[in-house]
């Protein structure tokens, strides 16, 4: 696909924004718990809130840093900080004190929007052990919580009238958002994304899934990923109204999406999987849900199916990551084998294609690694000019890191992350491949497959399964199951071992780095204790 200038709107959060205060004031913006806000009245709210930042200091390019749940507060203060051209950076709300000191720090964040204290954490307790070790810090702002010395309450913000913010306004080029990478190691990276990106991209999106002012969205992934994010710019950009759920568990999200008649949710597979897996599933009036849309980690093909035929919806795949937000989503009208087996298509504004070793594109059909370039593009690293070279290719194509493939219309299959294949004695092993036939298997209710050490082939497969309750499952049993679905013999799991839960990162994306460091750990001390490697 060519790359299209023209898919940008030359937007910012507040010109989107402006165009639903202007057209449908008293519509309902916002539902947070009993709190029903209305365009005029977040619009209204927002402006109190910008005036009292500038009047602490806040303005143009200056970084605010805010770790708050799904609550209107984020909203709010995504549409206050736009408004006087500043940076925001959420943070991850199950961030603790190392990540917070090193991005507020990295980052130079003057304000800091928190919470004191949420789901038995004290969030101020860990503030209070980093907070001088922040320079750059000037105001820090509590949520729903009374403000202590040193801190100044966010109802307190609210409390005075709004000046003239015109002249402050942003420009579609201007700086917005400063996310940080939730990768599975290493430190992360400060992604810098403008207005105009982001912004033409919710709108793009919102087009093409025919979201409207009727339409009513939840979402249930945290707002501080560039996903939930996207989800405010999407529903602000379309005059969408949006269910707050701050947390997710599956009874509270069937019991919002049923009371609000929610038609459009938001997740990630790990939650999709635990919605169809709960008994709520079968018995709640779903009547309303049009269509559930799922990003952020790869999805099993059963996984959809089972949700179109419990939710009666049509589900919606979406690829993207921090330095993109959408690349591809399929469309309303896909067959469900495409929903199933891909992450929907190159859309206006991108070019993606294969990439093998060398650097040349690859035929449509033959996986590689996936590379992607367009206006929509990210801006740049924060201060880490090395990293944005090591990530370009030099015809200006940006390394994702997934391994794909493209097909002739354009559509994208995720084969796994280039790092998480197996190399079995020089031959490799895509992970996913596995994965999604496994999740058709009835005894298994979440797995992941990685590499475990060998001295003679390099690596070989070991699978970490979660069971359904009450099952039982030996090796041999699972290589009969992929056995009779045809998959060649040097792909089967070598090693299986059993775990409640898999490990997930920030994202809820399976942290198989771990799972690989405990494979090994348990493989060097069995050896250590019999004189060999044992396998399963």
């Amino acid at each position: 696909m060519t790359r299209e200038s023209s898919a940008l709107r030359e937007l910012t959060l507040p010109s989107a924004f402006a165009r639903w205060v202007r057209d449908t004031p008293e519509r309902v913006a916002l539902v947070d718990g009993d709190q029903r806000i209305s365009f005029r009245d977040l619009d209204e709210r927002s402006d109190r809130l910008a005036t009292a930042l500038v009047t602490r200091g806040i303005g143009q390019g200056d970084v605010i840093a805010c770790q708050l749940p799904n609550v209107w507060e984020y909203a709010c203060l995504l549409l206050a900080a736009s408004k006087i051209g500043a940076v925001i950076s959420p943070q991850h709300i199950i961030s603790r004190a190392s990540e917070i000191e090193y991005c507020l720090g990295f980052g130079g964040a003057k304000a800091f929007f928190y919470i004191p204290s949420y789901a038995t954490f004290d969030y101020r307790a860990m503030l209070g052990n980093v907070r001088d070790r922040i320079p750059s810090l000037r105001l820090v702002v509590t949520a729903r919580g009374a403000a202590t010395e040193g801190e100044t309450a966010f109802e307190a913000l609210l409390a005075g009238s709004a000046i003239d913010l015109g002249k402050r306004r942003p420009k579609p080029e201007d700086l917005f958002v400063l996310s940080f990478t939730s990768g599975t190691s290493g430190k992360p990276k400060g992604v810098l994304h403008t207005h105009n990106g982001p912004l033409s991209n919710a709108a793009l999106t919102g087009e093409l899934l025919e979201v409207g002012p009727e339409e009513v969205i939840l979402c249930a992934s945290s707002f501080s990923f560039a996903y939930g994010t996207y989800t405010i710019m999407l529903a602000f950009a379309r005059g969408a109204t949006q269910v707050l759920l701050d947390s997710f568990a599956p009874g509270p999200f069937f019991d919002l999406v049923e009371r609000e008649r929610v038609s459009f949710v938001f997740g990630v597979p790990a939650i999709a999987l635990a919605l169809v897996n709960h008994p709520r599933a079968a018995s709640t009036d779903l009547t309303a849900l049009s269509k559930f849309m799922i990003s952020g980690a790869t999805h099993p093909p059963a996984l959809v199916y089972r949700m179109r035929d419990l939710f009666g919806c049509t589900p919606i795949i979406l690829w993207g990551m921090t330095e993109t937000y959408r690349g591809t989503v399929t469309r309303l009208d896909d067959p469900m084998e495409t929903i199933a087996t891909t992450v929907g298509g190159c859309r206006p504004g991108w070019e993606m294609v294969a990439l093998d070793d060398a650097g040349r594109i690859l035929p449509p059909g033959e996986p590689g690694g996936l590379c992607v370039r367009g206006p929509m593009l990210f801006k740049e690293y924060l201060k880490s000019p090395e990293v944005m070279a090591e990530s370009f290719t030099p015809d200006g194509w940006f390394k994702t890191g997934d391994q794909a493939a493209v097909d002739e219309r354009g559509y994208v299959k995720i084969t796994g992350r280039i790092k998480d294949l197996i190399r079995r004695g020089g031959v490799s092993i895509s992970p996913r491949e596995i994965e999604d036939i496994l999740y058709a298997h009835p005894k298994i209710r979440d797995c992941a497959l990685v590499a475990m050490p060998d001295d003679r082939l390099g690596e070989r497969p070991c699978l970490f399964a979660v069971l359904q309750p009450g099952a039982d499952l030996s090796l041999d049993e699972l290589r009969q199951f992929l056995d009779a679905k045809g998959i060649a013999k040097y792909k089967w799991p070598e090693r299986l071992e059993f775990i409640d839960e898999l490990p997930l990162n920030a994202a809820r994306k399976v942290r198989k780095n771990l799972l690989r460091d405990r494979i090994a750990a348990k493989l060097a001390e069995e050896s250590g204790a019999t004189g060999g490697r044992i396998w399963g």
